[in-house]
């Protein structure tokens, strides 16, 4: 056969890599992967066929985790003969053409600032290689470009210098703590609206963090501006009343300005108003001024007492929601201040 295709003999002798690559370029059926131990040393063959070593096999090592045959025979049970140990990045080199690949659980991962996936490879049946990381935008640019605008921008899952993302996470913050002083969860968009905002001033190719920082260096000089929220973007409707005089930043207690947080999450024991008091002035808190809210909540607690009166009486109060607005409103004047102070306990 040689002769006859006028092939050029080698000077020197191949090695054990050489001879087997060649071998298995013939020989991809009759690759075998060793099954998990306690199966009696069977093997998984390709196709799904199951075949155990022959007994009569001469290797200088014992059969390793992945073998070739030079044949399969079955007496009793199906064996390989002509057995060699073989590395499985080998039939990547040589079957390449023949494994099925498949992509993975596509995510964005922030240290590389990509849309990674982890690929599978098989060959004829059998597992080559698992969980193997590549770049999923090479794959599927669309997938890759959703991905990373749910989970690198909206998900807050990007460290970057650009401007436009440290200016819209503030902004939102902001949003949501005009919904914990209010006490609603209504008021932000949901992150569908921003991640629309995002695709529709995106270009179709920019799915990476490298990707968006070269567009965006160029695009920003010709608008400052560019892939910055706005508050009305941002917010179904307006919070009515949500000022810093009716929710303040601090209250004084014992003669010290404490910082005041708002939280709305029911169940969870900071719920409402959190005063931070300094252990200095602590001893000198006055429990009846912890009784009183700030002006932006007393609607609510007013509402609440207003429902705990007997039927006759609350019925001259209706509709209580106007009602509890216009005693919050008397309440909170300067001049009633001293009268506040003594019904809000009570």
């Amino acid at each position: 056969m040689v002769a006859e295709h006028k092939w050029r003999l080698n000077t020197t002798p191949a090695s054990y890599e050489q001879l087997h690559l060649s071998m298995l370029s013939g020989l991809l059926g009759n690759i075998g992967c060793k099954l998990e131990e306690g199966q009696n040393g069977e093997y998984l063959g390709a196709r799904s066929i199951k075949f155990f070593a022959h007994p009569g096999a001469h290797l200088t090592k014992k059969p390793g985790k992945w073998i070739v045959a030079s044949e399969l025979v079955e007496t009793t049970r199906l064996f390989g003969r002509g057995l060699a140990n073989i590395d499985p990045q080998w039939l990547e080199q040589v079957g390449g053409h023949l494994l099925r690949k498949q992509l993975l659980d596509p995510h964005w991962e922030k240290k590389a600032a990509e849309v990674m996936a982890l690929e599978r490879a098989t060959l004829y049946g059998i597992v080559v290689y698992s969980g193997r990381r590549v770049n999923y935008s090479r794959v599927d640019m669309v997938g890759a470009r959703e991905v990373f605008i749910r989970e690198a921008l909206v998900g807050k899952e990007w460290e970057t210098t650009l401007p436009f993302l440290a200016a819209n996470h503030k902004l939102i913050k902001q949003v949501e703590d005009l919904e914990h002083k209010a006490r609603r969860q209504d008021v932000l968009v949901d992150d569908e609206l921003i991640y629309a905002f995002y695709d529709q001033q995106l270009p179709a190719d920019v799915c990476s963090g490298y990707s968006l920082e070269r567009w965006y260096r160029e695009e920003v000089k010709n608008k400052p501006t560019l892939l910055q929220l706005t508050r009305e973007e941002l917010m179904r409707h307006e919070a009515a009343g949500i000022t810093t005089a009716s929710f303040p930043k601090t209250i004084r207690l014992g003669g010290v300005d404490c910082a005041a947080t708002y939280l709305h999450e029911p169940g969870d024991a900071r719920d409402g108003l959190t005063v931070t008091v300094p252990l200095f002035v602590l001893n000198q808190v006055n429990d009846e001024r912890c009784e009183w809210l700030v002006p932006g909540m007393l609607k609510e607690k007013v509402q609440a007492l207003i429902k705990t009166l007997h039927q006759r009486p609350r019925s001259r109060l209706v509709p209580l929601p106007d009602t509890a607005t216009k005693f919050a409103d008397v309440l909170n004047a300067p001049e009633n201040l001293a009268l506040a102070v003594w019904w809000m306990p009570c």
